[in-house]
């Protein structure tokens, strides 16, 4: 029939592309050539910082009265010494030492990977007392 045409791309036309995505591909490549050009390979110029001391990067310091990573990443929680000396955590009485009736307690919880948490007990930037305890008891404790 004459309404029938077969149209096909020849195989010397190069498919066209968004003029977005070719600006972002051209932004790309000048990128990659000023790396190229700069001949800087981004560890020795760390590494170079470093040595001038002119990084932000610190090494880490455990900040004072903290003794251990786990005062520092951990879960807090405060809570009031009872008549008993004990503290309730998730209806479980939890014996203190050194702890007095009335002090006001930080407790760190810390995660084990034994399926334990560590409790440490803080009381004026003075550890009292560290414990372990089952991190299934924990269940429901909100933060």
């Amino acid at each position: 029939p004459a309404a029938f045409t077969i149209r096909y791309r020849r195989a010397s036309q190069a498919p066209r592309i968004a003029p977005e995505a070719e600006q972002g591909i051209l932004k790309e490549l000048a990128t990659e050539k000023r790396l190229i050009e700069n001949k800087e390979v981004p560890y020795f110029r760390l590494q170079r910082a470093l040595r001038e001391k002119k990084s932000l990067f610190r090494e880490f310091r455990i900040p004072p009265p903290f003794k251990s990573v786990k005062d520092v990443f951990c879960l807090r929680l405060k809570r009031i010494v009872d008549a008993y000396g004990r503290v309730s955590i998730n209806n479980r009485a939890l014996s203190v030492n050194y702890a007095n009736e009335g002090d006001g307690l930080m407790v760190r919880f810390y995660p084990l990977n034994n399926g334990m948490t560590e409790l440490r007990f803080w009381r004026d930037d003075r550890l009292l007392d560290v414990q372990q305890l089952k991190t299934d008891d924990l269940r429901g404790l909100q933060f």
